[in-house]
C-alpha cells in the first residue's frame, strides 16, 4: 500500500523538494537551518493564505461587492465607531473583493525584504573587517 507517507510516496512530494531547494538557498546565503526553516514557513504560510483567500472569493456565492456601495455603507459606521483611518481608506473607492496581483506582490516583497535584511545582518558578522592602516 503506497500512501502519501510510504517510502514510495513521501519522497516524491513536491512540497519537500520546494522546501529543500529553499532551505539550500537560505542556508547558502548565511542563515542557520532554524532561521531558514522559519523563512520557509513564513513564505509557505503567506502563499497558502493568499491561495485560500482567492479561492474563497472565487467560490463565493455572494454578488461582487461594488466599492462605491461599500464605502457609502461602511464609511459613516467606521467614523461613528472610532475608526477614522479605516474610514479614510474608503474615500477613493479602493475597496473590492479581489485580491489582485499588486496586493500579493506588495506582501511578498515585504517578506522578501525582511529576509534580505536578516541575511545581511547574519553575513555582516561573518565578514572580515577591513581597516585602513
Amino acid at each position: 500500500m503506497a500512501g502519501p507517507w510510504s517510502s514510495a510516496g513521501w519522497s516524491r512530494n513536491p512540497n519537500l523538494r520546494w522546501t529543500e531547494v529553499l532551505l539550500e538557498a537560505l542556508t547558502g546565503a548565511g542563515l542557520s537551518t532554524a532561521e531558514s526553516l522559519g523563512c520557509a514557513l513564513l513564505l509557505d504560510g503567506y502563499a497558502r493564505r493568499i491561495a485560500s483567500a482567492r479561492r474563497d472569493v472565487r467560490n463565493s456565492s455572494a454578488a461582487p461587492v461594488q466599492s462605491a456601495a461599500v464605502a457609502r455603507f461602511l464609511q459613516p459606521l467606521l467614523h461613528e465607531h472610532g475608526y477614522p483611518i479605516l474610514a479614510s481608506t474608503m474615500t477613493n473607492n479602493e475597496y473590492d473583493d479581489d485580491i489582485g496581483d499588486d496586493d500579493v506582490d506588495f506582501g511578498l516583497t515585504r517578506i522578501l525584504d525582511g529576509i534580505e535584511v536578516l541575511i545581511a545582518r547574519r553575513t555582516q558578522g561573518r565578514q572580515p573587517r577591513h581597516t585602513d592602516e
